[in-house]
């Protein structure tokens, strides 16, 4: 009896030793190759309808690109940020509009733009629980949402093990000011990346994307560790960087010798496919950028429909044929803020823009900046003024607006080159004396860095400063309105 039960647990120990043997060959010498296809967006904001794409097309577009090549199962779908901001259809639903047509296309991954902040934190809370996929960004945290926000995940697609690691912009902090944006802290990719990678690169992945809201080449203003042509040279683990940001259309470009970089472009016109090919232990890599053009939209409710006829209503109030309307900018910041100067600046493509309706007006003032009031001495007012100036100046697709202020162009070494104004008469400021002066918050951040004394007045707690509950186009508006007559 003993021998018979010795007998049967060698057979059944035999037996186990040929399965274990059986499934290492077959692992050993799977030769087939199998393809996963990445499907990336970027830099949409909110363009619902567009001429050359936008989402609703956009999701047509997807839909067939996914079916073309097996199903969902074997794409991976990533969007790489600015979502919910940039039109007037967003901006009236605070980003609401595009929240339906993004789940309805099933992405996998959402990895957040500097844009989509523009509401506030609380807006990004509320939007981004409303997204059916993982928002990924390992270098970002955000008060009361921390745990929703991963900093990598490994998705299974065709068998194979693909990481994303998602980074956001680390050049908020330069943009954004204000209360809006408290418990929002991000940092430089890099600080981040080499922790994130060690992590990821425990789980053995097939293949390790790095999705970034980030265009290719960093600009010298901003702090240095998140420049991606370098982070290429420093990480060669990562097989591909997905960018954003820049609005390029880059199909597929070469770093370090062995990572790929594509960026799809913006407003939904385009979107990246790249083709992962695995055989053995090799991978190759095919990139294309493909555009939605020719695609015919898919439907949606009838909101957009309202949407639509509302931002094409007509301003009756405008009459703009001797001037334009941007001139009456920073008199309207002044008027509702109570200053006695404001400052600010707008771009010379929007320069000489006709208003009629509210789609017009948005194209005017495209960004949710508030008016910020900051109280200054004569001495500070002056400099801030020249740093403006010298701002203007340095950027050439930048155009100055003032009101309440006259400078002299031609004599600004002189003492008295900047005088304020105050009900058509030039009064000298005194270096002692404090002033009100009304900016955007912006500005306040540091307009992208070009305005550093601005951005350390507004970390200075000695500085006074008032962040107002006035948005500079409904202030506009406003302005327009009760001005029914005038001439501009």
């Amino acid at each position: 009896m003993l021998q018979t039960n010795k007998k049967f647990k060698l057979r059944i120990l035999f037996s186990f030793v040929l399965i274990a043997a059986g499934i290492y060959l077959f692992k050993s010498t799977d030769t087939r190759e199998r393809q996963v296809t990445v499907i990336q967006t970027s830099d949409i904001h909110s363009v619902v309808i567009g001429k050359k794409g936008g989402m609703l097309k956009l999701a047509a577009a997807v839909k067939k690109c996914i079916k073309e090549n097996g199903g969902y199962d074997k794409c991976l779908l990533v969007d790489c940020g600015d979502l919910f901001q940039g039109t007037f259809e967003g901006a009236e639903t605070k980003g609401q509009i595009t929240v339906p047509i993004f789940n309805k296309i099933q992405f996998d991954a959402f990895i957040p733009g500097n844009h989509d902040f523009d509401f506030g934190r609380k807006s990004f809370i509320k939007l981004t629980e409303q997204l059916n996929c993982d928002i990924i960004a390992a270098n970002l945290k955000v008060k009361n949402i921390c745990s929703k926000i991963i900093p990598w995940k490994i998705y299974k697609k065709n068998g194979k093990k693909i990481a994303v690691i998602g980074m956001t912009n680390p050049n908020i902090d330069y943009w954004l000011w204000g209360k809006r944006y408290k418990g929002i802290k991000v940092v430089p990719i890099e600080k981040v990346l080499r922790k994130t990678l060690t992590e990821v690169l425990d789980r053995k992945p097939d293949f390790i994307i790095l999705a970034a809201h980030q265009g290719l080449y960093q600009s010298k203003r901003y702090p240095k560790g998140s420049n991606l042509i370098n982070i290429a040279w420093k990480f060669p683990q990562i097989d591909l960087i997905l960018g954003a940001h820049s609005h390029k259309t880059i199909p597929g470009k070469l770093l370090a010798g062995r990572t790929v970089f594509v960026e799809p472009g913006a407003y939904a016109e385009y979107f990246s496919k790249i083709k992962i090919n695995f055989k053995n232990t090799k991978k190759r890599i095919s990139t294309r950028i493909v555009s939605t053009a020719a695609y015919k939209p898919i439907k949606m409710n009838n909101k957009i429909n309202v949407l639509e006829k509302l931002k094409n209503s007509k301003l009756e109030n405008i009459s703009n044929k001797d001037r334009p309307v941007c001139n009456l900018i920073p008199f309207a910041m002044k008027r509702y803020a109570k200053t006695q100067a404001a400052i600010c600046s707008i771009s010379k493509n929007r320069n000489k823009l006709r208003i009629k309706n509210y789609g017009d007006l948005f194209k005017l003032i495209p960004y949710e900046d508030k008016v910020i009031v900051i109280y200054l001495t004569g001495q500070e007012l002056k400099l801030l003024t020249k740093k403006y100036l010298e701002y203007i100046k340095n950027c050439k697709y930048k155009t100055l607006l003032i009101a309440g202020l006259q400078i002299d162009y031609k004599n600004l070494k002189k003492t008295d080159s900047i005088k304020l104004l105050s009900k058509n008469r030039k009064i000298f400021i005194r270096n002692d004396k404090v002033y009100s002066v009304a900016v955007n918050s912006f500005d306040m951040a540091g307009a992208g860095n070009r305005l550093e004394l601005l951005r350390k007045f507004g970390k200075d707690n000695s500085v006074k400063k008032i962040e107002t509950n006035i948005f500079i186009r409904k202030a506009l508006l406003k302005f327009i309105n009760i001005h029914k007559c005038m001439r501009f």
